[in-house]
């Protein structure tokens, strides 16, 4: 009977992240990761170096949990910064740049992923000063090779040096298990991650875009671009197009772009150009395996995002242990970081496991590559012609700057800008034009139509003497006949209506809103107020929120009405009593204005 192999074997693509954990550890050199024909990195073991010790396949953290062991509790945070240099160059706001920062002011080492533009091939390479973290910045949807920096890693660690490490969740777990155990001075960063794609597309993404522009030199490609669209549109690229004779830079929304579209920005909400593992990733799930997690907070309706976020972005980090919590202190001061509960902050798809299928278009796309038909095959699956989408998109963005630079020349921003002052001062003009000019002109038609046209309603007969204070005529109603005597307060914020003949004497007033002691930011509340016909509201006497004053009723005067009055009953006294009621009788009293003499009071 043969002897099973010890060494590790990937007979199942889906089973195999690239993390390198495997050729790393193997220190007979066994084991080589090799490119595939999709451009995707396995391990390939050769049998005449392999001792079948059994390490690779024992660290393999697609075997075994390497998650967090000492995470406590987590803590998740949305984050923005105003801090202009750090949003600018970032695909988010820039935490992972700001923590990079801060290993390096401490001394020690920051690993990141590197885009070659000669090859289009990303790497994981060390950085060492302020000045080359540039090189590590932006997003990169291509899986990046580690080449040896696990190693790298553990050599800085023996010699007592700090070092970050920043990568996808898988590539995290991957160093975790070469490590094999916990470093006080390495400090991880997994990235919320939606998958990778192979570099061999983003080389047919170039040709594509040199087919249409040119044979010339395309540079500073870039995943992730808040220049000319705002964060919240999500995936763009951009890259600088240079040909001898002209140079252009390029922005386009991913859904433009065949290899943005075919991994998450098109409208059938598939992802088709994913490595294998992505689409049953076992490394997304609360656990995490980095000191910190950080990425954009899709999904996440909690705090709506400002307009600056909207233009600039926010970022969504999850603190995994006490030791990243340390870490993430030391920047806080860069940010303005608001704490969210676990069960929000877990609502970002990307955190959560995921058992995707495989489209079949996969293999289609993947098949092509090299062939020359990669636009053709992707028009096709997306069933449009990206490209033609594209210019007629670059046409309204066009349209769009010349409106945007008119309105710059015309001063547009500032017009806007005296237009809501002024709209903002409206309430209180109008609170002035109402108490302290109208309600002193000597005419009562005068003032009467004037009190119509600014929302009050009300009939032709109806007297209001001088001197009255309003607030909110709109909601005011006065009915046919009433008499409103001098210094009256009439309060509409919550509906006021005083039905026909109504009459109310001079100095009464009538609220229909006051403050709620007992609340500590001393709030307003209150209700409706409504006098019936014929009612007597008498000189000097309060009437409360959320009262009823009957038909023909009489409010005595210095009376304050605290609760309802039916019908024909006289009130009187602090809070308003019944002492007595009124004969009921048709009575006939009224305001006319046909027959009064009074129209200059």
């Amino acid at each position: 009977m043969s002897k099973q192999p010890r060494h590790i074997e990937v007979d199942n693509p889906q089973f195999c992240s690239g993390c390198s954990a495997c050729a790393n550890i193997c220190s007979k050199g066994a084991i080589q990761m090799k490119e595939d024909q999709e451009g995707f990195l396995y391990p390939h073991v050769d049998v005449d170096k392999c001792v079948e010790c059994g390490l690779c396949e024992k660290i393999c953290p697609m075997n075994h949990d390497v998650s967090n062991v000492n995470r406590g509790s987590q803590n998740c945070y949305l984050c923005n910064t105003k801090q202009l240099q750090y949003y600018k160059n970032s695909a988010t706001i820039g935490v992972c740049t700001m923590l990079a920062e801060e290993i390096i002011r401490q001394g020690g080492v920051a690993f990141g992923c590197w885009l070659d533009e000669t090859k289009w091939k990303a790497y994981h390479i060390e950085i060492r000063t302020i000045k080359d973290l540039d090189k590590i910045r932006n997003s990169k949807y291509i899986q990046s090779d580690l080449l040896d920096s696990f190693k790298k890693v553990k050599q800085l660690l023996t010699e007592d040096e700090r070092v970050l490490y920043i990568g996808t969740p898988c590539q995290i777990a991957g160093l975790k298990a070469y490590l094999r155990k916990d470093y006080e001075k390495l400090y991880t960063v997994d990235l919320i991650c939606h998958g990778v794609y192979s570099y061999k597309l983003l080389v047919e993404e170039i040709a594509y875009w040199r087919s249409k522009l040119g044979k010339g030199i395309i540079k500073n490609f870039r995943f992730r671009s808040k220049r000319k669209y705002p964060y919240i549109a999500g995936g763009i690229i951009n890259f600088d197009y240079e040909d001898g004779t002209k140079k252009q830079h390029i922005e386009c929304l991913g859904r433009f772009s065949p290899t943005y579209a075919c991994y998450a920005y098109n409208e059938h909400g598939k992802i088709y150009n994913a490595r294998p593992s992505c689409y049953k990733c076992v490394f997304r799930n609360e656990k995490r395996y980095g000191d910190i997690t950080v990425g954009d907070p899709w999904n996440i309706d909690s705090n709506p995002m400002s307009e600056w976020e909207l233009q600039n972005g926010r970022s969504l980090v999850v603190v995994n242990t006490p030791k990243g919590e340390e870490f993430f202190r030391t920047i806080k001061g860069k940010l303005d970081a608001h704490q969210v509960a676990h069960q929000i902050a877990f609502k970002q798809a990307a955190l959560l496991p995921t058992d995707r299928e495989i489209p079949n278009e996969r293999s289609i796309i993947y098949g092509n590559i090299g062939t020359g038909k990669y636009e053709e095959v992707v028009n096709e699956i997306m069933n449009e012609n990206l490209w033609l989408h594209y210019m007629e998109n670059e046409k309204k963005e066009k349209k769009k700057r010349i409106k945007k630079m008119v309105k710059k020349i015309l001063l547009w921003e500032q017009w806007k800008k005296v237009k809501r002052y002024f709209h903002e001062m409206k309430p209180g003009f109008e609170w002035w034009y109402i108490n302290s000019w109208l309600c002193n002109f000597p005419s009562i038609r005068f003032r009467n139509r004037k009190l119509k046209k600014l929302g009050m309603t009300m009939s032709k007969n109806v007297r209001l003497y001088a001197g009255f204070h309003i607030r909110n005529p709109k909601g005011i109603v006065l009915e046919d006949g009433v008499s409103i005597g001098p210094k009256v307060l009439l309060d509409g914020r919550n509906g006021l209506t005083i039905r026909k003949n109504a009459v109310i004497g001079y100095e009464a007033i009538i609220w229909t809103m006051n403050h709620d002691y007992n609340d500590i930011n001393f709030c307003t509340k209150g209700g409706p107020v409504e006098i019936e016909e014929y009612a007597w509201v008498c000189s000097r006497s309060i009437i409360l929120p959320n009262i009823k004053i009957g038909k023909g009723a009489v409010v005595a005067s210095n009376a304050v009405v605290t609760k309802d009055v039916p019908p024909y009953a006289i009130v009187a006294g602090i809070p308003a009593k019944i002492i007595g009621y009124r004969e009921e009788k048709e009575y006939q009293y009224g305001y006319n204005a046909e027959t009064s003499k009074e129209h200059f009071s």
